[in-house]
């Protein structure tokens, strides 16, 4: 009778490294998801660990991809800093992946309100003001400054 390997993704190291190649995680995150996967403190603390001293853990790293993940979705940065923080980000590290992509690939948060704005109106008027209040609201929604918004929609 054949006796059954262990499977080596039994560990929660191995259990992280399969989920950081499919794409990158906050260190809460992987956490959370190692908790659900039953593994105990100890075991998930050291393979945490062991992630970030081999760099291929790094909230820095995860926090700077969400970040553009989430303005090619045409989110605003006041959405993107609240999910990140919900993702456990630091707010160190979040300030810092806003200012390295802003040197990095100079963005005008004006003109990506203006495409998610073009995406759902197109070029409709907004005729009254709780139509006006309506766009506005939407846009808050996705992240945007109110100053920008009313710079956009005029109301």
């Amino acid at each position: 009778m054949l006796k059954k390997k262990p499977r080596p993704d039994k560990t929660a190291y191995a259990n992280s490294l399969r989920l950081l190649a499919m794409r990158e995680h906050s260190e809460q995150q992987l956490w959370k998801k190692l908790e659900q996967r039953e593994f105990d403190e100890i075991e998930i603390s050291d393979a945490i660990e062991k992630l970030k001293s081999e760099n291929y853990l790094s909230d820095t790293r995860f926090a700077e991809s969400y970040l553009r993940s989430r303005k090619i979705k045409l989110y605003g940065p006041i959405k993107i800093r609240l999910e990140l923080e919900e993702r456990g980000v630091s707010g160190s590290i979040i300030s810092a992946a806003m200012q390295h992509d802003c040197d990095e690939v100079p963005h005008d948060w004006f003109a990506i309100m203006q495409q998610a704005y073009d995406r759902k109106y197109g070029d409709s008027k907004a005729e009254d003001y709780s139509e006006k209040a309506k766009r506005c609201r939407y846009l808050q929604n996705r992240g945007f400054e109110s100053s920008l918004i009313t710079n956009l929609i005029k109301l």
